[in-house]
């Protein structure tokens, strides 16, 4: 497959804390030069996403306010790498207990290599993770631009709550579907 090639640097339209949003022009097969827009967040640097799951198999995840949405949000709690060195295990230890007050005893990674957001027009792809075993043990200690709270409830539910569109943010369900075969769940195709 032929596919466009980048010609020049991109071109930075607007930028704050460590986000930008770029103009990117790319050459096509037929030579024609065409822009897109690209959203490039905090240097490529991964976040790390995972579900939680406590010793009586509840899945913990938070209410959250999304800013770009404008609405409140059922998701998968995580955050982004610190550093280029920072693990997502690592990252996962530092933000699950921070949003939802649970630490983790396990975490296991559910894809080899990161998972893009949308390749389209966001350079930023996102690590997927499961979080076993998590007993609560503080409150949230939350930044100041988070609105969240914990939210717990049987596998089954939050299972029921990705079908029925209760859940809608896609790296969740993605991350979800991931973790299902390490919580012993296998989905029966509808008839």
């Amino acid at each position: 497959m032929k596919v466009p090639v980048k010609v020049g640097e991109p071109l930075v339209m607007a930028q704050k804390f460590e986000k930008s949003f770029l103009r990117q022009d790319f050459r096509y097969p037929d030579s024609s030069v065409k822009d897109f827009w690209i959203f490039d967040f905090k240097n490529g640097e991964s976040p790390a996403i995972a579900i939680g799951v406590t010793e009586d198999k509840h899945i913990i995840g938070v209410r959250q306010f999304r800013h770009a949405g404008n609405i409140v949000v059922i998701e998968a709690p995580g955050g982004v790498l610190k550093n280029p060195s920072e693990q997502p295990e690592e990252a996962i230890m530092r933000e699950f207990p921070e949003e939802t007050g649970y630490t983790p005893e396990t975490i296991i990674r559910l894809s080899p290599v990161p998972i893009w957001f949308e390749p389209a027009n966001c350079t930023v792809p996102y690590w997927s993770l499961l979080a076993l075993n998590c007993r609560k043990e503080h409150e949230q200690n939350l930044d100041d631009t988070e609105i969240m709270e914990p939210v717990v409830v049987p596998i089954e539910t939050w299972i029921s709550w990705i079908f029925n569109g209760t859940i809608r943010d896609s790296k969740t369900i993605t991350t979800t579907f991931l973790a299902l075969p390490y919580l012993g769940i296998t989905l029966v195709p509808r008839s």
